[in-house]
C-alpha cells in the first residue's frame, strides 16, 4: 500500500503539475536536453494494451492528444517489476502520441536513484537490446538544501519530503525553514502547504514540532508558525503521534493521510466546514481515507468524496 508521503507528493503535484517542472529545473534533472512544454495537463494514467494488461501511472502529464508526454514515478524502495513496466507504458505512450516523452523518478533515497539510473538492458540471445534510461531527480539532503528558495516557495514542501524519515539536527532546520517559505505563501496555498509538510514528517520531527509549538518563546512568531499552532488547535489533538505501541502507529498513519486529504481539499480549493473536518480527522480507518484521497483528486465536491456507492 502507498505510503502517507507517497501520496501526499502526489497531491500536490495533481494539484499543481507547474510545479513539477519547476523542480526538474531547480534540481538540473535532465539538464541539457529540451526542457517538456508548460501547457502538460493531469490526464488519465491508465495504460491499456491488447491483450488486456494495464499499467498504473503515479501521474501522467500531457499535451493535447498527440503531444508530448511526462510519466511520473515516486519511488521509496527498489521495485524490479517496475522495469517492465515502465518499458511498457513508455512503449504504449510512444505508439499512441507519435513522439517519445519522458519518465521522472522521484526518490529520497540514494541506493533508489542508483538503481533507477542504472535499470539493466534486456538482451535477446541475437543481441537485441531493449533499454529505458529515466531521467532520475535525487532529492538528497544536498539538494533540499537548493530547494529553499525564497524566490519559489513552493518548492519548500519538495525539500521538506526529501525528509521524511530524518530526524536530525539538520532535517530539522530544513523542515523548519521549509515551513517559514510556506507561510510566505499567497493565503490559498500557506494552509495546505503546511499540512502537507507535516503529513510527511518523521514522527520525531513531529514531536519536535509540537514541543515547539508548546512553547512559543523558541522561536519567533511567524505566519508559518502561527499556521502551525492554529492547527494544532483546530484539531483539539493531546498527542500528535502516539508512540511505541502498534495502535498508536495506526493512529498516527490514519492522522498523515487524513492531513493529506485536507491538504487536497484545499489545494483543489473544496469547501470544508467545521463537520467535514471533524468527520476527516476522527477517521482512523487508514483503507477509508486512501478512498476519500483518491476520489478528491478529481471530485468537485465533498458530497462526491464521501458518497457511498
Amino acid at each position: 500500500m502507498p505510503s502517507v508521503a507517497h501520496e501526499t507528493l502526489l497531491l500536490i503535484l495533481r494539484a499543481h503539475p507547474e510545479w513539477l517542472l519547476e523542480l526538474l529545473d531547480a534540481t538540473g534533472a535532465g539538464a541539457g536536453a529540451t526542457a517538456p512544454t508548460a501547457d502538460l495537463a493531469v490526464v488519465d494514467g491508465t495504460l491499456r494494451v491488447a491483450p488486456p494488461v494495464e499499467v498504473h501511472a503515479d501521474l501522467l502529464l500531457a499535451s493535447g492528444e498527440r503531444g508530448p508526454w511526462l510519466m511520473v514515478e515516486v519511488q521509496l524502495e527498489i521495485d524490479e517489476e517496475k522495469l517492465r513496466r515502465w518499458l511498457l507504458a513508455a512503449a504504449v505512450l510512444f505508439d499512441a502520441r507519435g513522439t517519445m516523452g519522458d519518465l521522472v523518478v522521484i526518490t529520497p533515497h540514494a541506493h533508489v536513484a542508483r538503481w533507477a539510473r542504472g535499470m539493466p538492458k534486456p538482451t535477446g540471445a541475437l543481441g537485441t537490446r531493449v533499454a529505458l534510461a529515466p531521467c532520475v531527480v535525487w532529492l538528497s539532503r544536498a539538494v533540499a538544501e537548493t530547494l529553499l528558495d525564497e524566490a519559489r516557495p513552493e518548492l519548500a514542501f519538495f525539500a521538506a519530503w526529501a525528509m521524511q524519515e530524518r530526524h536530525g539536527p539538520a532535517a530539522k532546520r530544513i523542515v523548519r525553514e521549509a515551513m517559514r517559505l510556506a507561510g510566505t505563501l499567497p493565503e490559498a496555498l500557506r494552509a495546505p502547504q503546511i499540512r502537507a509538510i507535516l503529513s510527511v514528517a518523521s514522527e520525531k520531527l513531529l514531536a519536535w514540532l509540537k514541543e515547539t509549538a508548546m512553547n512559543p518563546a523558541t522561536m519567533p512568531e511567524s505566519p508559518w508558525f502561527r499556521q502551525f499552532r492554529e492547527e494544532l488547535e483546530a484539531r483539539g489533538k493531546a498527542e500528535w503521534r502516539a508512540e511505541g505501541k502498534a495502535e498508536g502507529k495506526a493512529e498516527g498513519k490514519a492522522e498523515g493521510k487524513a492531513e493529506g486529504l485536507l491538504a487536497v481539499f484545499a489545494a483543489r480549493q473544496i469547501a470544508v466546514n467545521d463537520a467535514t473536518r471533524t468527520r476527516v480527522i476522527g477517521c482512523n480507518d487508514a483503507t477509508q481515507l486512501d478512498t476519500w484521497i483518491r476520489r478528491a483528486a478529481t471530485a468537485s465536491s465533498v458530497e462526491d468524496v464521501f458518497r457511498t456507492d
